[in-house]
């Protein structure tokens, strides 16, 4: 961006920034400290006269203002994004907060704008001069202005040395201290810590209520807001750092989503497996009645009956059918059960599938659960991991 709030490819500002800040500095009559050592270093206690300012914001919001729902991939210095296009959003984004640096510092300080599109985040590049203006030092004097030509005018010495009559031509105007600009860094952006981080904080609040909310911008939480914990983790960090932590977020988000998704699913697979054994218990009921055919047999032989299949016959049953219209003429044994049920076995085989399919649902049930249940553990150590 260059005077005017004029767009330009970056790079292409005829006038080189080294010039642009020397041609600043010597209007402000700014001269850096030279090292005694080194004549052409400039020292290291030397005054501050130059900020590098950056203004972005939310990734996936900035992302979506440059390019939209175009597939960008930034993460590969060589990948050929050469088919993206910017949007108009970008540029309106640019030119507003171009304004607002402009507003604040003055358009003559701002000696670099740059908006960087082709790495991980976008964001502009800000370089201004911090300027303060102050009034002039040393006394002011009195000027004497003729009352018939205004454009001749007297120092307090040249009036007093003239004749009383000729004095009275002229009126005394009192002079204010004009004011100057020059190079301060502490007066513009704190002299202490404290100072500058409210400078800071006023800053972003001021930037979010004139540009930032418009495009979507959030303000973020002031750092004096922040819990100890939060501080920390809002310490200056590198780009590698903060975009695995964005990563990292991303993946924490998606894997919640998987994670909702595996529960929701287990809850409908347990009450199918409920419905499955509700079936099961019906259809054992059934079976049950046909065999021992309530009213047919005295309590004590039906128990009995019931004693045998249980206690000799359950291993037999379990590997088919349980025969329905079983009839005994003396007392039941575990043989002369197991006899009973083959013989009448192919007369109940539907009954036999229908037990065997609902059986087979069941165990299908209980290993998908155990499956999502394995995975959910998994997700929450994941999730977990990538939080801590």
């Amino acid at each position: 961006m260059a005077k005017g709030c004029k767009v330009m490819p970056l790079g292409t500002n005829p006038v080189p920034l080294h010039e642009r800040l020397q041609i600043r500095h010597e209007e402000l009559g700014f001269k850096p400290y030279m090292d005694a050592k080194h004549p052409n270093q400039v020292a290291k206690n030397s005054p501050n006269s130059l900020v590098n300012i950056i203004f972005g914001g939310d990734h996936e919001v900035m992302k979506e203002l440059a390019f939209g729902d175009q597939e960008i991939d930034t993460s590969d210095p060589y990948a050929d994004n050469s088919h993206i296009k910017l949007m108009p959003a970008i540029t309106d984004w640019a030119k507003d907060t171009y304004r607002f640096c402009c507003r604040l510092w003055g358009e003559e300080n701002i000696i670099g704008f740059d908006v960087h599109c082709d790495e991980t985040g976008v964001h502009a590049h800000v370089l201004t001069v911090p300027v303060e203006r102050v009034r002039k030092r040393g006394r002011i004097g009195s000027k004497y202005i003729h009352k018939n030509n205004p454009n001749k005018v007297l120092s307090t010495r040249e009036w007093k040395i003239l004749p009383k009559e000729e004095r009275a031509y002229y009126i005394k105007s009192e002079q204010t201290k004009d004011s100057v600009e020059r190079v301060s860094y502490a007066k513009v952006w704190g002299e202490t810590a404290r100072d500058k981080s409210k400078y800071l904080s006023d800053l972003h609040t001021e930037y979010y209520n004139e540009v930032g909310r418009k495009y979507g911008l959030a303000r973020g939480i002031p750092y004096n807001d922040l819990s100890p914990e939060e501080r920390r983790g809002r310490r200056h960090k590198d780009k590698v750092t903060l975009e695995a932590e964005r990563q990292a977020r991303l993946a924490i988000v998606e894997a919640e989503k998987l994670k909702a998704n595996i529960e929701a699913e287990t809850a409908i697979i347990t009450q199918q497996k409920e419905v499955a054994q509700k079936e099961l218990k019906t259809a054992q009921s059934g079976f049950l009645a046909k065999i021992f055919q309530p009213g047919k047999y005295k309590n004590e032989e039906a128990t009995r009956l019931k004693e045998s299949y249980n206690a000799g016959v359950k291993e037999t049953i379990n590997n088919f059918i349980k025969a329905s219209g079983l009839r005994c003429n003396g007392e039941p044994t575990a043989t002369s059960l197991g006899q009973r049920f083959r013989m009448i076995w192919d007369s109940n085989k539907s009954l036999s599938q229908e037990l065997k399919s609902k059986d087979a649902i069941i165990l299908e049930k209980d290993a998908k659960i155990k499956s999502l249940n394995a995975k959910v553990t998994t997700l929450t150590e994941e999730v977990n991991g990538l939080k801590y």
